[in-house]
């Protein structure tokens, strides 16, 4: 019986070495697959499946995440993965002491595919020394990195491990280091991960073999006793995930067109508008009339937009990929053309693909209308000279003298039909044409005034001379007559004066005269009259 206990025990030393050797083995860096309680479990040389019945350590709760360098961390960005130290409060709730505890921590947080803290990718750590994270020194529990538990123990007669262990109804405060959690979707307001604790009965220790005297850091894991010496369920991390956003506009110039249309530029503005320094790049515009207005060559390499129903965009000015910091713009402009008869109107949209600093896909979509209306109605009134036919009209005075010797008393009388006649507008005595460009528009000549004096200007027909054809009294020596005509000619413009454009008339008054003895007396005068005409014209 001696021999067969001895027997037993030896083979029970060898299973553990050989346990040990597996374990050693199978170790495996932090947050790597193949990490969690169960693997770890299986390492050891067991292959029973964890129940984890037990309830004698968890992991209550989760305080203090910081970045390596100590600084707090108070969110993440959707789909980043983190690293990062945070306090556990590791509770003992058995009436003796355990051993050798083990912390395993899933990195895919609770509610996604994946997420475990038995089988997977799992952060493990036991309850150690102070020590600085991946330094070969101990440390204190103010310094910045330090990882640990500032009251550790070892209870359980060990000087081979450094898996720390627990008294009776105690709380631990233990500083982990987590790397490669995955910051969970928007809507969640912490990280909340799977989590087990592992421990062992106080003399029946095995599968930790995190060696003192193999420096830092130290061999993460350690395996249940049994398979009902764990716990799992999940901690809340105070870290809040954020939701990269971008904006998206979209404004036409112009916004409307005259029928038929015509070519319209579109200008798309992308802003990173996450509340926080996150950066976006954007690597897509399409356009649903205008098909791809810019895609990077990204890997994996984006789809390709879908064609445009209305055509190709043109004069495109858009640079992809496009790195944004927090509240940076991209701005692209396009030209599309959208033509047909009025009225007509077309709405486009905008699809913009971005991605989060974290690896989060963006999308966002901006639309903008323009339209097509009918022509204003538009006519114009133009005022040209015609410098083939311009018109003057002058006033001519005429005057009759009688310059017979002061000595005699000879007077004389206008006379006949025609008493006063001009070389080109004939009779001034009556209104009327003469011919091609010359008519006789006003007169007082020949106009019964009562004596001598200038008679009113005839604006119709004209005033009649006597029916006897004479005025009523002749002109005494030294005496005059006096009337005025307007002629009005018109021709062609030429130089003439300052102005530069003229029209130049020469004619010939003469008048038929009789003397008091019924002879004959003739008298004339020949002028010549230049008009100038300066006309300015605004159409």
């Amino acid at each position: 019986m001696k021999t067969v206990g001895i027997l037993r025990s030896f083979t029970l030393t060898f299973l553990t070495i050989v346990a040990a050797l597996l374990f050693l083995m199978r170790a495996s860096p932090a947050a790597a697959a193949g990490t969690c309680a169960q693997d770890e479990f299986q390492a050891a040389g067991n292959k029973q499946k964890l129940g984890c019945t037990a309830n004698d350590v968890n992991i209550a709760s989760a305080s203090n995440p910081r970045d390596l360098s100590g600084n707090t961390v108070t969110s993440c960005v959707a789909g980043q993965k983190l690293n990062f130290l945070v306090d556990f409060n590791v509770v003992t709730t058995s009436t003796s002491s355990r051993s050798n505890v083990g912390l395993y921590l899933g990195t895919i947080p609770v509610g996604q595919t994946g997420s475990s803290a038995l089988t997977g990718t799992c952060d493990d750590n036991i309850i150690s020394p102070l020590h600085l994270a991946g330094g070969n020194t101990l440390c204190t529990a103010e310094s910045a990195g330090c990882l640990g538990d500032p009251n550790y123990a070892e209870l359980d007669g060990s000087a081979s491990d450094n898996c720390g262990d627990t008294t009776a109804a105690s709380t631990d405060t233990v500083t982990v280091e987590l790397d490669g959690v995955l910051c969970p979707a928007v809507g969640a307001t912490a990280i909340v991960l799977p989590d087990c604790t592992t421990w062992q009965v106080p003399g029946k220790t095995i599968a930790c073999f995190s060696d003192p005297n193999a420096g830092w850091p130290f061999s993460p894991s350690a395996a249940p006793g049994t398979t009902s010496k764990c716990s799992c369920g999940q901690v809340s991390i105070p870290i809040t995930p954020i939701n990269p956003t971008i904006s998206v506009t979209k404004t036409p110039s112009p916004a409307s067109k005259v029928e038929p249309g015509g070519a319209f530029t579109y200008t798309v503005v992308v802003t990173n508008t996450t509340n926080a320094a996150v950066g976006v790049t954007v690597n897509q515009i399409c356009d649903d009339k205008y098909g791809n207005i810019a895609t990077a060559s990204t890997n994996p390499a984006q789809p390709a937009c879908p064609a445009g129903t209305l055509g190709t965009a043109s004069n495109i000015t858009c640079n992809v990929p496009a790195t944004l910091a927090q509240n940076g713009t991209l701005t692209c402009t396009f030209d599309g053309t959208f033509t047909g008869t009025e009225p007509m109107t077309s709405t486009d949209t905008v699809t913009v693909n971005a991605v989060s600093a974290g690896g989060a896909p963006l999308s966002k979509t901006a639309s903008a209308t323009v339209s097509i209306g009918e022509a204003a109605a538009k006519a114009q009134v133009l005022k040209t000279l015609d410098g083939g036919q311009e018109c003057a009209t002058a006033r001519y005075k005429v005057e009759v003298d009688n310059i017979g010797p002061v000595s005699t008393d000879e007077s004389v009388s206008l006379t006949g039909a025609t008493p006063l006649s001009d070389s080109k507008f004939g009779d001034i005595t009556s209104l009327g044409s003469r011919g091609t460009g010359l008519s006789v528009v006003g007169t007082t000549c020949g106009v019964a005034s009562g004596s001598f004096g200038l008679g009113t200007m005839a604006s119709g027909k004209p005033g009649a001379l006597l029916a006897t054809g004479t005025l009523s009294a002749a002109i005494p020596v030294s005496g005059k007559y006096t009337c005025e005509f307007d002629g009005q000619f018109c021709g062609a413009l030429g130089t003439a004066g300052s102005c530069g454009t003229g029209l130049e008339d020469m004619n010939t008054i003469t008048a038929t005269l009789t003397g008091d003895d019924g002879e004959a007396v003739t008298g004339s005068n020949t002028a010549t009259l230049t008009v100038d005409s300066c006309f300015t014209h605004t159409p």
